[in-house]
């Protein structure tokens, strides 16, 4: 029974190819740890002893467990250097009553390795994550003309919960567990901009340019919905649980509609949906930033791009503030 468990916790650590395992002084203390372990554990699911102190007891052993084996395998490492061997003449046996394993390959203990990084494993450079936003949505106008009625867009009914969702790559730059990293993947970008009151106007086309003008069905609240395929990127730095991110993003728009709210002339509520081709830019692209405590951040984000495509008196460029999950 101790030479089987020795032989199986060697195997989890490494040992020198083709070496002879012999079981060292080390392995009467490596089954005592593993008993004391195994008991641990039947004592908690028993209920004898209360969670946050079966984390620290069992966290304890398994750190003595990594550092005993750790000193058990420098050993038969040391006695495997010191020990010569004639390459030209093969082992085919050995003497009865002595544990051996087949010869084979396994993995080194590399320089600077520690028990607790053996435990552990190798730190990966690049986990995957979701990042989810609601946001209110705005438009800026660069320069007003005189003589023109400009829409109402009011940001606090241009809410969505569904903004934004995103799936996405995050790579340490530098040490594993550095501050800094960069993100990059793919998304759904959702945007909409509400009027609503007595003065709404209709969206339309003027030619091949996009346009408002008061609609025939007298709408009390006009919406516009864009959906867009996007890709986003940018650099993550962060310090304790507070994170900082800036980055840029290209979306592709893959949908838009127009939804006139009213009322009919018998009194019932109605809705119209429309989808034409509004002179809407196909891309749009600009920067994004957030700060936050843990995974809630508040963001930002400015497209540097137009949202219509040829219209120069409504030169609007979309923006939006809001609660992003990561």
């Amino acid at each position: 029974m101790k030479h089987t468990f020795t032989t199986m916790v060697l195997l989890c650590f490494g040992f020198p190819t083709g070496a002879v395992l012999q079981v060292p002084p080390g392995s009467d203390e490596l089954l005592l740890l593993a008993e004391h372990y195994k008991g641990l554990g039947e004592s908690f699911r028993k209920g004898e002893l209360p969670v946050s102190e079966y984390r620290t007891k069992s966290r304890e052993l398994l750190l003595q467990l990594g550092a005993t084996s750790y000193a058990v395998y420098e050993e038969l490492n040391a006695a495997d250097r010191q020990t010569p061997q004639d390459s030209s003449t093969p082992q085919t046996g050995m003497p009865e009553g002595q544990d051996t394993i087949p010869e084979a390959s396994f993995p080194q203990s590399g320089p600077g390795r520690t028990p607790g990084s053996l435990l552990r494993g190798n730190h990966k450079r690049t986990s995957v994550g979701i990042r989810y936003g609601m946001f209110f949505n705005g438009l800026a106008q660069s320069e007003s003309r005189d003589g023109v009625n400009y829409p109402d867009f009011s940001v606090g009914r241009s809410f969505n919960w569904f903004g934004e969702f995103d799936i996405l790559l995050n790579t340490r730059l530098g040490k594993p567990n550095g501050p800094l990293s960069i993100y990059y993947g793919i998304g759904w970008d959702n945007r909409c901009f509400v009027q609503k009151g007595d003065d709404v106007q209709r969206l339309i086309l003027d030619g091949d340019k996009a346009s408002f003008a008061p609609a025939t069905e007298q709408p009390d609240r006009v919406e516009l919905r864009l959906r867009y395929f996007r890709f986003p990127l940018g650099l993550q730095a962060k310090t304790g649980k507070w994170a900082f991110n800036a980055g840029t993003y290209l979306g592709l728009r893959i949908s838009h509609k127009q939804i006139l709210e009213y009322e009919t002339a018998e009194g019932e509520e109605a809705s119209l949906t429309l989808d034409k081709n509004y002179d809407f830019n196909k891309v749009n692209y600009g920067l994004s930033a957030s700060i936050g405590y843990k995974r809630i951040h508040l963001g930002f984000q400015y497209d540097l791009s137009k949202l219509f495509k040829n219209s120069v008196t409504f030169d609007y460029q979309p923006w939006r503030i809001g609660v992003m999950l990561f």
